[in-house]
C-alpha cells in the first residue's frame, strides 16, 4: 500500500482532516506497537517538527503524521456510535445455536468430531473441550486424485488434505493444543516429557487441559503434568482391552524347537516373538496345542501381559470407587 504527502500549505484540507480524523494511535518504540493517544499530540508534533510529513493511504481512511523513522501517529475516523436501542434488538434478534449434546459432556481438552448438519455438503467441526478449531471438509463423492478430506483451522495457513477423517482430525488438534501449566506445551521434566511425547495427539490434548486444571489447585506445574499422566494412563488401561490367554494359540517350527505364541490376526502362522524367523529366513511354523510357550521372549511377553491386566482391573475398579 502507497502513501502521498499532504503539503502543509493545504491548509483548509489540513484542517478538514484535523476535525473528521480524532482517533489516534502513536508508534510506542520502547514496547514496538501501536498505542492510543489524543489527536492532538499528532498535530503538535506536525507544527513543531519541521521534518515532519502529513501522509495518507490510498483509500483515504488513515493519515499518518510521520516525524521520524522511531515515531509517527495514526490517525483515523471514529467508529460510529450505535444507539442503545438499536443494540439490544440485535442481541434480542441472535439465536444461539445449542452447542451438541457431545460437546456439552465433553471436558477440557477432550476432542470431539461432530457432523454438521447445517450444510448440505458433508462435513465436520472439531472441538476441543467446548472450543469449535476446525472444520473438516468430505469430498469423497468429488473422486478427486488428492486425499478426500480437507482440514481447515484458523492456525493452520493453507488447507491440508488425509485419507481419513481421523487424521485429519488429528492435524487440527495438533495446531490447537490446549495451554497447560504456565502456558507450557509439554512437561519440563525429561521423563516426563518422554512419557507425553509417545501419547497420541488427542490423549496429550486432555493431559494438558487436565494439568493446567490441578496447577490452578496450587500445585507445581512438574507434579501436575506427572498426576495427568498418571490419571490418563489409569483411564486407558481401563478402557483399552487386553486379549485373555485363552485367545492366544501357539506355534513351532515345522523343523521342531521351541514353542512360541502365535502372532494374533496374522495371514500366515509365525511366532509373535518372531525370533526364529529374524535367526533364520523363510522358516516355516504350524500351530500346536500346548499348554503355553518355551521361548524366553514369548514367556517375558505373556509376563507383561499379565501385568498390564493387573493395572486393567486396578484401573477399572479406580474408575468405579470414583464413580460411586
Amino acid at each position: 500500500m502507497t502513501a502521498r504527502t499532504i503539503a502543509r500549505t493545504a491548509t483548509r484540507k489540513i484542517a478538514a482532516i484535523r476535525e473528521t480524523f480524532t482517533e489516534a494511535r502513536r508508534y510506542d518504540n520502547d514496547r514496538g506497537e501501536m498505542v492510543p493517544c489524543e489527536a492532538a499530540a499528532a498535530w503538535d508534533a506536525l507544527g513543531r517538527t519541521r521534518s515532519a510529513r502529513l501522509l495518507v493511504n490510498d483509500g483515504g481512511d488513515v493519515h499518518t503524521v510521520r516525524v521520524h523513522s522511531s515515531l509517527w501517529y495514526e490517525l483515523r475516523e471514529p467508529a460510529p456510535q450505535v444507539a442503545p436501542a438499536a443494540v439490544e434488538e440485535a442481541v434480542e434478534d441472535l439465536v444461539e445455536e445449542p452447542l451438541p449434546a457431545e460437546v456439552l459432556a465433553a471436558r477440557p481438552g477432550d476432542v470431539v468430531v461432530t457432523r454438521d448438519t447445517l450444510h448440505a455438503a458433508p462435513q465436520y467441526d472439531v472441538w476441543i473441550g467446548r472450543e469449535h478449531v476446525g472444520v473438516i471438509f468430505d469430498e469423497t463423492e468429488h473422486r478427486l486424485a488428492r486425499p478426500p478430506f480437507a482440514a481447515w483451522s484458523g492456525k493452520i495457513p493453507e488447507n491440508l488434505f488425509f485419507d481419513t477423517l481421523d487424521e485429519a482430525a488429528d492435524a487440527i488438534t495438533a495446531a490447537n493444543l490446549p495451554a497447560g501449566p504456565l502456558g507450557l506445551t509439554k512437561p519440563s521434566h525429561f521423563l516426563t516429557a518422554v512419557n507425553f511425547r509417545i501419547l497420541p495427539i488427542r490423549r496429550r490434548s486432555r493431559v494438558l487441559a487436565r494439568a493446567a486444571e490441578i496447577c490452578g489447585t496450587g500445585r507445581a506445574h512438574a507434579r501436575a503434568f506427572k498426576q495427568a499422566l498418571q490419571e490418563d494412563w489409569t483411564e486407558y488401561i481401563a478402557s483399552a482391552p487386553v486379549p485373555d490367554e485363552s485367545e492366544f494359540e501357539h506355534c513351532t517350527a515345522l523343523g521342531g524347537g521351541e514353542i512360541h505364541t502365535a502372532a494374533p490376526d496374522s495371514p500366515t502362522v509365525h511366532p509373535l516373538c518372531r525370533t526364529m524367523s529374524q535367526d533364520k529366513h523363510g522358516t516355516r511354523y504350524t500351530t500346536v496345542t500346548a499348554a503355553g510357550p518355551t521361548c524366553r521372549h514369548c514367556l517375558g511377553y505373556r509376563e507383561g501381559r499379565a501385568k498390564h491386566r493387573t493395572h486393567q482391573q486396578v484401573g477399572r475398579a479406580q474408575l468405579d470407587a470414583d464413580a460411586a
